[in-house]
């Protein structure tokens, strides 16, 4: 049930729960759209504290807990721009994605912006899709000796 989805700032003391929802998250997840290699390396990307404190600190940033379990996490820059958006592999396809792109629009609207924009993987993009997201293009970069790819998605909210 989405009436027991708990959203909360999140905070460096959410820490532990956000690094842990995203590993399992890439982990259990994306295999069928990135080899053991990209998701090692998007692992290994995403593991750096350092990185998680200053999206912490710099954008809108909310944990989803269901019956005090984190089921997902997103964040979203004053511009717009949806930065991650995770879900705990035991939450998946029960709305608590849709529950935290919703969230993120609401908060999206208060900031005055016209569109959100996001960089989506290929795993996440039909959930983007679902909520009204249109990709504009594929993106391909490198991320230690890996090529991976992603999308770039846009969704007008005037």
């Amino acid at each position: 049930m989405l009436a027991n989805l708990l959203f909360t700032q999140a905070t460096v003391k959410h820490l532990d729960e956000i690094i842990q929802v995203f590993t399992l998250s890439v982990s259990e997840l994306t295999s069928k759209e990135y080899s053991v290699a990209q998701q090692k390396v998007w692992i290994n990307a995403g593991i750096n504290k350092e990185k998680w404190i200053k999206r912490l600190a710099e954008q809108y940033f909310v944990i989803a807990h269901f019956e005090n379990q984190p089921a997902g996490f997103a964040s979203l820059t004053t511009s717009g721009y949806v930065d991650v958006l995770y879900v705990h592999p035991s939450f998946v396809r029960k709305g608590r994605g849709l529950a935290l792109l919703n969230h993120l629009q609401t908060e999206a609207i208060k900031l005055n912006v016209l569109e959100l924009t996001s960089d989506v993987s290929e795993t996440a993009k039909p959930l983007f899709l679902s909520f009204g997201f249109k990709a504009m293009h594929k993106n391909e970069f490198e991320l230690e000796g890996q090529f991976i790819h992603n999308y770039k998605m846009i969704k007008s909210i005037v």
